[in-house]
């Protein structure tokens, strides 16, 4: 995940070649059917390893949600984006929707953040 912004220019640049390649084909050229559809194929890998990366995200931030007890209302009020029915469309059992990558990570830092603040009030209580 480190490396997520060369796997997008990478997609990015896979989708203008795609592009390319297909308005300058020859309808009797191998070669450039050949080449299209391996650009195409790249372009599909990319997007399905881009969607598998943020569905683990979205996995790791519900599962940290349903610990402390948040619901899609705590998600909206950390993240300041999106309605809290874009939130809960982003639950394991749903994935309907996808916010992007950095406001899924901070949301989560936000809620890991907060679940030790409660746990240091907790500890400072007893």
């Amino acid at each position: 995940m480190r490396h997520r912004w060369v796997i997008q220019l990478c997609g990015g640049l896979m989708v203008a070649v795609t592009v390319v390649i297909f308005f300058s084909l020859d309808i009797d050229s191998i070669v450039g059917w050949s080449l299209y559809m391996i650009c195409m194929i790249a372009t599909l890998l990319v997007g399905q390893r881009l969607q598998r990366d943020n569905k683990r995200e979205l996995t790791i931030m519900w599962t940290l949600a349903d610990e402390i007890g948040y619901t899609a209302a705590d998600l909206k009020r950390l993240s300041g984006k999106y309605g809290e029915v874009d939130w809960a469309l982003t639950r394991p059992e749903h994935m309907d929707f996808f916010p992007g990558i950095k406001v899924i990570k901070t949301v989560t830092r936000k809620m890991q953040i907060e679940q030790g603040e409660r746990a240091l009030e907790t500890s400072h209580q007893q």
